[in-house]
């Protein structure tokens, strides 16, 4: 594999409490960027980041993965970190490392304390951060519920989030707003 040129890699941590879909997540931008053929799945134990006998088990990530994916010209490093309160510092060590982060949010297993630990890290690093809505599908899918809770727990402070609205069962997004330009890319 050919070294990528620094301007253009970045290092970019998923974060999340535990359950709520990093991993799946992770899988599903190794399928989209082509760098696998099918999709893994964490219940049977086929996801790439999750690899470890224990990982498959046990169905959760243990330590840190990270994959690398090239996309638009520049390769990113993804570090899909475990969930779990007792593998926070796993999580906490990463975001040392990035450039970025993506916050996976999921209405089934809501804001715990983990994640809020993680993004208080997260604003005293100053890092650039996406808010990804996972599982809305679901009957517990409430768009109202992680709405409420990001503006009272996670709430950074700038421009309005980009919110989903459902068409015949397909979601979109009314608008994106880019939160916080990349550091050093103003």
């Amino acid at each position: 594999m050919n070294e990528p040129d620094a301007r253009s890699l970045r290092n970019v941590a998923v974060i999340a409490n535990r359950g709520a879909g990093k991993t799946s997540l992770a899988e599903a931008i190794l399928l989209t960027t082509g760098v696998i053929p099918t999709l893994g799945s964490v219940m049977q134990g086929t996801t790439v980041s999750d690899f470890e006998p224990e990982e498959i088990q046990h169905r959760s990530s243990i330590s840190t993965s990270l994959l690398r994916i090239s996309w638009n010209h520049t390769t990113i490093n993804l570090l899909d970190t475990p969930g779990a309160l007792s593998l926070l510092g796993e999580a906490m060590t990463a975001l040392q490392a990035v450039d970025a982060v993506i916050v996976v949010l999921s209405p089934a297993s809501g804001i715990r304390s983990e994640l809020l630990r993680l993004w208080t890290h997260v604003k005293a690093l100053q890092l650039p951060c996406l808010i990804f809505v996972n599982e809305l599908e679901k009957e517990s899918g409430s768009m109202i519920l992680i709405r409420s809770a990001t503006g009272n727990c996670i709430y950074t402070g700038t421009g309005k989030p980009s919110m989903p609205y459902i068409v015949r069962g397909n979601y979109y997004l009314e608008f994106f707003y880019s939160i916080k330009t990349y550091r050093g890319n103003s």
